[in-house]
């Protein structure tokens, strides 16, 4: 069956509205799960940083119960001693003396350790000797010293070489813990000499940090250490104690976790790979959705050496049920709405295609027998269009070039064809900004026609002005068809208008404003400070030791040390503000928008320094200094333009009085004197 046109269009319509329907769907699908995301991510940044400002404060503790411990005379004279009774049993775990004294000092902080590991939740507290990492005392495993842990216990190893208090994350022979270190001093009585004896470590486990972030955020929180570094680490029959059998799925070891009854859990969210950045991931688990957040962990070595690898992973899960309920119920309402909007555009469409259709029909008629009748007027209109000297350039609706005349083909070089379809903008010489072409686009669509001067550019590349009558033409039913534009080559008049108006207004040796577009410059400044509640400053700059150059070397000198620094302190100012010539050695600077006198200030030393800087003229060097005078006009005591530069005039000459080569701030004294 042959469809008619009502149909075709009917269903091409439907189409289309079916199309667009289903993006509208994918669309807020796309949006409501992107949203989801980034809140997920965001949850898990702030999870990120609420365990590392925890880190932080567990670090802190270890440090202060470590210094606490060190700083105990007795215990300091002990460790003292028993450092000498092995030097001089030969070395290593040392002998009968050395056994003593390490007693003693382990009865010395047993029972205070005790208290601490309540209190804190401290588990290691251990003396090392240096150089490097020997163990003389584990006061929370007694019966291991004497090994040396230079190779992996690298926090100790710096504190004992640079005698400062360190702290971080590191694994030893035993487990891994958040450790503080402190280098431990005794001082002879009798000389009053100060030695380093070694250093104090307190450490702690994960345990404390991990039940924190779960009552506090209600979370599930692991610690996994990767397999390769527990293994060069621990000892045997420590790492059997401690873990048993390593997680195969990820090849690591659990250190720790908040939730007793979530080991088996955790096996089923572990990857495969340490994540070196915080990473969070969606998972579902028995039915049940969670947020899951992977951050790295980096011991001591890794914080102090960049290339090492993370050691593990920090692994937070937390029930996002009611997140992804809330999404899924979003996205229903979308599709359900979705299909409603259809079905009832549905409805309209059938109509209104239908009553289109027969009004295309009786308008078809109607303008072939109207195209009939101007089909004499449309040939006349022709003849006159290619013959005019100005050019005339017809656009459609969008912009499009669709007819020019020959003089169009004169004035810019380009033939017609390759103007036609084109936008009239590939004669834009770029000079005038967007505001300018944002406002004549306003009065085109408010008035209905623009008039104006632009500057456009030919095809050879050159620049040329020309005088332009853009008219928007519109049909019975006030929609925009056509724009029209004619115009005339007019460069010759408006280069010379250019000239009259910088001879006017710009210091012929600098490109300068001058004195009278200075006026204008500070007047428009003082009026934009009254509506902005702000500063101006009007800063009056005379040049000192000029008048020698000029005779000293000639004027050829002294022009070109004015144009010199002209340039320079034109870099150092912004570009909302003016600086102007206005005499021999004499320059103004207006500059606005300032919300304390401190802003000001700051420019003008930059400034002063420029002007000091030497000026190279041929062989020689210029050095002048400047006098500047700054007045402050403020809003809440309002003064002319006049006004404020003699206020300026006046300090700049308190500024000479005071032996030149600076600045002054004009006070109400200086009117007085």
């Amino acid at each position: 069956m042959k469809l008619t046109f009502k149909s075709k269009v009917f269903l091409a319509l439907s189409i289309a509205i079916l199309i667009i329907d289903i993006c509208y769907i994918l669309l807020n699908y796309t949006l409501e799960k992107e949203t989801l995301n980034k809140n997920l991510i965001n949850q898990g940044e702030n999870l990120e940083s609420s365990y590392q400002l925890l880190m932080s404060q567990e670090q802190e503790t270890m440090l202060a119960i470590a210094t606490f411990v060190a700083n105990d005379p007795e215990v300091a004279e002990l460790f003292y001693q028993g450092k000498q009774a092995i030097e001089q049993e030969g070395g290593g775990k040392g002998k009968e003396r050395a056994a003593a004294i390490r007693k003693q000092l382990f009865n010395k902080v047993a029972p205070a350790w005790q208290e601490v590991q309540n209190s804190f939740s401290a588990r290691q507290l251990h003396f090392h000797l240096g150089p490097g990492s020997t163990s003389f005392l584990r006061v929370h495993n007694d019966k291991k010293y004497g090994d040396t842990m230079h190779d992996i216990r690298h926090i100790i190893v710096d504190a004992n070489r640079d005698k400062h208090a360190l702290s971080g994350l590191e694994t030893g022979r035993i487990y891994s813990g958040i450790r503080g270190v402190v280098p431990v001093y005794f001082t002879d009585k009798i000389n009053q000499q100060r030695i380093h004896v070694g250093s104090l470590e307190v450490g702690t486990s994960f345990d404390s940090l991990l039940d924190t972030l779960d009552n506090e955020f209600d979370l599930g929180i692991a610690v996994l250490f990767t397999a390769e570094h527990i293994d060069n680490l621990l000892w045997e029959d420590a790492k059997a104690k401690r873990f048993g059998s390593k997680l195969n799925q990820c090849n690591c070891y659990l250190e720790a976790i908040s939730r007793d009854n979530a080991t088996d859990f955790i096996t089923s969210i572990t990857s495969e790979t340490v994540y070196n950045q915080t990473t969070v991931k969606q998972s579902e688990i028995a039915g049940k959705h969670y947020a899951i957040t992977y951050i790295p962990v980096r011991d001591y070595l890794g914080h102090k050496d960049p290339s090492q690898p993370d050691i593990g992973n920090i692994v937070l899960w937390r029930n996002i049920d009611e997140q992804i309920n809330a999404f899924n119920e979003s996205m229903t309402y979308n599709i359900a709405y979705g299909i409603i909007g259809f079905l009832l555009l549905e409805i309209l469409i059938y109509f209104a295609v239908k009553l289109a259709v027969r009004s295309l029909e009786n308008e078809v008629k109607h303008q072939a027998n109207k195209l009939l009748k101007n089909s004499w007027e449309l040939n006349l209109a022709d003849k006159i269009i290619e013959n005019l000297r100005e050019g005339i350039i017809i656009t459609d609706e969008d912009a499009a070039i669709v007819r020019i005349n020959q003089a169009v083909a004169d004035i810019t070089g380009y033939k017609k064809d390759e103007l036609l379809g084109q936008n009239p903008n590939i004669l834009s010489s770029n000079t005038q900004p967007n505001e300018f072409y944002e406002s004549m686009w306003q009065q085109l669509d408010d008035k209905g026609y623009w008039q104006g001067e632009i500057w456009n550019r030919r095809k050879d590349g050159e620049f040329f002005a020309e005088s332009i009558t853009i008219t928007a033409v519109k049909d019975e039913s006030a929609q925009v068809r056509n724009y029209v534009s004619v115009f005339s080559d007019v460069t010759q008049q408006a280069k010379q208008r250019q000239h009259l108006e910088k001879a006017a207004f710009f210091d012929t040796l600098t490109g300068l404003p001058n004195r009278m577009l200075l006026a204008d410059r500070l007047a428009q400044a003082i009026e934009l400070a009254k509506r902005n509640n702000n500063l101006v400053a009007c800063v009056f700059i005379d040049l000192d030791k000029f008048k020698p150059v000029n005779d000293s070397y000639g004027h050829q000198a002294g022009d070109h040390l004015l144009v010199t620094l002209a340039a320079r302190m034109s870099t150092i100012l912004r570009k909302q503000d003016t600086l102007a010539r206005i005499g021999g050695d004499e320059f103004v600077a207006v500059i606005g928008n300032l919300t304390e006198q401190e802003a000001c200030l700051t420019l003008i030393e930059r400034l002063n320094a420029e002007i000091l800087n030497p000026v190279k003229y041929q062989d020689d060097m210029l050095c002048v200094s400047a006098s500047i005078g700054i007045s402050f006009y403020d809003p809440m005591h309002d003064i002319s333009a006049e006004t404020l530069q003699k206020q300026a005039d006046k300090a700049m000459y308190k500024a000479k009085e005071l032996g030149r080569n600076g600045y002054q701030i004009f006070t109400d004294s200086m009117m007085d004197n």
